[in-house]
């Protein structure tokens, strides 16, 4: 893990990465909210907002604008420039649990113990609908990127899946929605599918930007529903604690797929493949977490435990290279590629192979050979491989296929050197 920065302070409940600047935004259990910005390591602002913890926050994806809810029922809405609220919604009658914006249109929805979801309107400045059926408290809920479909969890061992296109219908007049009239009208949202069958309790869900896959955290598994054919398709096994927290993260396996980073009580981030079914990864932690937050435009990930915040990577995403005059040579998918700055050309050079879950840390080229020494590492666990270099030959075997060595580097024209775990060069 790359630690990018730190907030050393108790009673830290939620937090939001802003869509483009490197500000987070933190709801405090003193009813504070700050925002810091962790590309300078320095604060931003902080203020009194609510009169209970603040439970959630989130800022709009494009808009200057970001929403708090506490435990003293209120949503509120401020502007990020003069940290002003410009809307106050009350409604819910008891702790509201999660509030997020609509990924389109302007409106806010949000959960409460008092077992309700309402969606309000932040321009127009209205309440737009409730929406029951939950028999409990309302824990977590998320909306689809693109399509009319809200889940929410409850205390009540349930995930349920609502249809909110007639009220989107409503408000926009376009496109098709699904109808389900009563006594007094059409209804809003309708709830399309009940997930039921979970052992420990629902304490999290998340649903997958591209894939029709709903996440569930139930208890130490997480379960892995299609939302079109509405069955389980994956169980994921590992953790040996609660799992407190899931993201969806893209960039670990590859630039286009999104991987399930879960964070749980027994101390441990574990990075799932959703095509294997398999941690790729596993981080152990000093201390038990309590939430993860993570935005994909940075890969950056935020996680809060009982006295502290972090903000973090799991890996580098700039990638390894080494520059001899106007050629850069780097790794991109496991692919060495050559690039010439002169004729302004790019090539794939060769294919790395024989490393697994190894990650590139560092590459060293040797222009006399044509040859490079890539390093890797794992944990606490290094490993270099010597490669030499042939036009048009894609497939080519490392000379040395995997030695032990923190880090290996060309001293001369025919010599290089690696540093054994001693810490004496070799």
């Amino acid at each position: 893990m790359y630690q990018k920065y730190e907030v050393e302070e108790d009673g830290i409940l939620s937090a939001d990465f802003h869509s483009s600047r490197s500000w987070i935004l933190l709801g405090h259990r003193s009813g504070e909210i700050s925002v810091h910005d962790y590309g300078i390591g320095n604060p931003v602002f902080r203020f009194k907002g609510h009169s209970g913890p603040v439970r959630t926050v989130n800022f709009h994806p494009s808009q200057g604008i970001f929403l708090t809810a506490a435990d003293d029922t209120r949503l509120k809405v401020w502007n990020l420039d003069t940290r002003k609220c410009i809307v106050l919604f009350k409604g819910h009658e008891d702790y509201i649990r999660k509030a997020i914006f609509h990924h389109t249109y302007p409106w806010i929805v949000s959960c409460s113990d008092d077992c309700s979801i309402r969606f309000w309107n932040w321009m127009s400045k209205e309440s737009l609908t409730v929406v029951t059926g939950h028999i409990h408290w309302v824990v977590d809920i998320d909306i689809h990127i693109s399509r009319d479909l809200l889940v929410s969890a409850s205390v009540d061992n349930t995930v349920r899946m609502w249809d909110f296109s007639t009220l989107r219908n409503k408000v926009a007049k376009k496109g098709e929605y699904f109808s389900v009239s009563h006594l007094f009208g059409e209804i809003d949202a309708v709830c399309s599918h009940q997930f039921e069958g979970f052992r420990a309790g629902v304490s999290w869900i998340k649903l997958h930007l591209e894939q029709p896959l709903l996440c569930v955290g139930d208890g130490k598994v997480v379960r892995i529903f299609n939302i079109d054919t509405l069955r389980e398709v994956r169980t994921l096994l590992g953790h040996f604690g609660n799992i407190a927290s899931g993201i969806l993260l893209s960039g670990i396996e590859d630039s286009a797929t999104y991987s399930l980073v879960t964070v749980g009580a027994d101390k441990v981030i574990k990075v799932w493949s959703l095509r294997s079914e398999l941690s790729i990864e596993t981080l152990p932690l000093t201390i038990s977490p309590k939430s993860i937050v993570s935005t994909s435009k940075f890969g950056l990930i935020s996680l809060a435990t009982a006295s502290n915040l972090t903000v973090f990577k799991l890996y580098k995403q700039r990638p390894v290279y080494t520059v001899y005059k106007h050629h850069l040579y780097f790794i991109r998918d496991n692919w060495v590629v050559h690039y010439n700055a002169e004729k302004k050309k790019e090539t794939r050079v060769f294919r790395l192979s024989g490393i697994k879950n190894f990650k590139p840390a560092s590459l060293s080229y040797n222009p006399s050979e044509h040859a490079v020494l890539v390093n890797f590492s794992r944990y606490d666990i290094h490993a270099f491989q010597l490669y030499f270099m042939e036009d048009n030959v894609k497939q080519i075997s490392p000379r040395i296929k995997k030695a032990a060595g923190v880090s290996a580097t060309w001293i001369s024209k025919d010599r290089f050197c690696h540093i054994e775990l001693t810490g004496q060069g070799k």
